[in-house]
């Protein structure tokens, strides 16, 4: 069986099991995850990985070029390379030439906003999009991005992210008929999730509470918001949650928040994984018209959705969705319909597996 090169800078960050599912998910080449820096966590047990040597780490860097890696790989049948973000995608480019073997590129969000912004990376991607035999996107919102920043549109595949269905079974919780209505917010604690517009509007929620989940360089401004507005009754942080901890997180909530926004560096998200998550389960989402989560969700359908930054809208969001348990019901339904049928892992994974035959053609 011929090998898929997935290509990473570090493996694997915490909030980066979209890659994991990539890796898992695929039948018909084998995987290898080829690495400059290691992370020992439950995403990167159960893989065979490969480390870049130091060597090629400083060859790049002045070269442009990993020589080490090159002669290690040339032994493993490689059929193409898939680099995941766009900067791996350009540090993968040597590795492609040395072993004659096409390279494909994942965009996921940063990599595709704030990123190009810098000059030098702006000119690293023209090259790469020459390069690239087809650039991956995860929504059409991306796509029109990656145009404007000189990649040929024929190169361009929009290929979404999506959620196993059966790892999160269909098991919707009924609103409280006492109590809090449960509230969770889960990611990595930055400008780009939007978590002070939930802080916000908690000071209007009094009917509910919030976890939020996760951590990142905001966490002490956070927890300081959350005092200064006297919420700690209402607010709770859960930190860092393990795949099978988000699973129980969601099964004892009955909403999720995701008020993305962009961030003022111009970050913006892709497609967050943690609403196909919700989605499936059956866990109504609340979240924003931002990037590509509107080709997510159906406003009203699947879902409810709010302009960015806009603490009111996000309250009466919420409040719209618990204020009727048929509404609330429905949208639960709706959510996991439309999870199975456009974003199901197994059947992005035939759609990934024929990118790859095409691209080795």
């Amino acid at each position: 069986m011929k090998t898929v090169v997935h290509f990473v800078h570090t493996f694997l960050n915490p909030s980066e099991t979209f890659i994991r599912t990539q890796f898992m998910s695929i039948t018909g080449f084998k995987p290898l995850a080829v690495y400059c820096r290691f992370l020992k966590n439950p995403l990167t047990q159960g893989l065979e990985t490969l480390a870049v040597p130091n060597f090629d780490i400083r060859m790049h860097k002045t070269f442009r070029c990993m020589p080490l890696s090159a002669l290690n790989l040339a032994r493993r049948n490689v059929a193409l390379i898939h680099a995941h973000f766009g900067k791996n995608g350009w540090r993968a480019i040597s590795l492609s030439v040395l072993l004659r073997v096409p390279l494909i590129v994942s965009f996921y969000g940063r990599d595709a906003t704030a990123v190009p912004s810098d000059r030098r990376w702006s000119r690293k991607y023209k090259a790469l999009f020459q390069h690239a035999r087809f650039v991956l996107v995860l929504s059409n919102h991306m796509k029109s991005l990656l145009i404007k920043l000189g990649c040929p549109e024929e190169k361009l595949l929009v290929h979404e992210l999506g959620v196993d269905t059966n790892a999160f079974p269909f098991d919707p919780s009924d609103l409280p008929l006492h109590g809090p209505v449960k509230l969770v917010l889960i990611g990595r604690f930055t400008e780009k999730k939007g978590i002070p517009t939930a802080i916000r509007a908690m000071e209007t929620l009094t009917e509910c509470h919030l976890t939020i989940a996760g951590g990142g360089s905001m966490e002490q401004k956070l927890h300081e918001e959350v005092k200064n507005r006297g919420l700690q009754n209402r607010i709770s942080f859960a930190g860092w949650l393990s795949p099978q901890e988000v699973v129980k997180e969601m099964q004892r909530s009955h909403i999720l928040l995701a008020p993305s926004e962009t961030a003022p560096d111009g970050d913006m998200e892709g497609s967050p994984t943690t609403i196909f998550e919700a989605m499936a389960s059956g866990l109504p989402v609340v979240s924003t018209f931002h990037a590509g989560i509107p080709e997510q969700i159906e406003n009203g359908v699947s879902g409810m959705l709010f302009p960015p930054g806009d603490s009111e809208e996000l309250v009466k969001s919420v409040r719209a969705l618990i204020s009727s348990r048929e509404v609330y019901a429905e949208v639960a339904q709706a959510a996991r319909r439309r999870v199975e049928t456009l974003f199901d892992s197994g059947l992005l994974a035939e759609k990934l597996e024929a990118i790859y035959r095409e691209a080795c053609l």
